[in-house]
């Protein structure tokens, strides 16, 4: 089977999916077996890392040094992306920051009197500010998750990750699966990883 040269993933934790921590970003116990996959965790011992960041590079086939892996949370869930599509994610994310500093930045220094009156209200407007700002994190979000392998398509593959964790937050097990459909019939391949 030949596996994908980009990958976007959504990650399954035992841990509650909903908990909001910090908006956008990967709770710790989750973040702490994705770093596996640079060679090492903050987390896990020297062995452990390794048998862990092993497993994923393995599965996920396309992680490189250099685009690394960029990590989200996106509606409650944490997804990792590697190899081309890391580089894109992190591209959607860097022009969604330029867009919400191009909108401070007019917000800060107000309307100018060369604009039509309707743009000038809404640029006084604080909830309209808020609203446009938020605005701006759902089209990047929608674009981010455009990218994941979640089979919505026929063309595309369903990939998914679950991560099992302790009552401490350590890792006890990953499961991984992949599914696609070619030439009328479905590739699977499942994968299990025991700590």
């Amino acid at each position: 089977m030949e596996i994908s040269f980009q990958r976007a993933i959504k990650i399954d934790s035992a841990a509650n999916p909903y908990t909001n921590y910090k908006d956008h970003k990967v709770d710790p116990a989750t973040m702490a077996v994705i770093e596996t996959m640079k060679g090492y965790s903050s987390v896990y011992d020297r062995e452990t890392s390794r048998k862990i960041g092993s497993f994923l590079r393995a599965h996920i086939g396309d992680y490189d040094k250099k685009t690394g892996v960029y990590a989200r949370r996106i509606d409650g869930y944490p997804y990792i992306f590697t190899g081309e599509e890391a580089k894109k994610a992190r591209e959607i994310n860097q022009n969604a920051r330029s867009e919400v500093e191009e909108l401070e930045q007019r917000y800060s220094t107000g309307p100018s009197s060369s604009m039509p009156r309707s743009k000038q209200v809404e640029l006084k407007s604080e909830s309209l500010h808020r609203i446009y700002r938020q605005n701006i994190f759902l089209r990047r979000d929608k674009k981010l998750l455009e990218m994941v392998e979640d089979g919505d398509t026929y063309e595309k593959p369903h990939t998914h990750l679950r991560f099992e964790m302790d009552d401490s937050g350590k890792l006890k097990g990953i499961t991984y699966n992949y599914f696609k459909r070619e030439d009328g019939s479905f590739v699977e391949k499942q994968a299990n990883l025991t700590i």
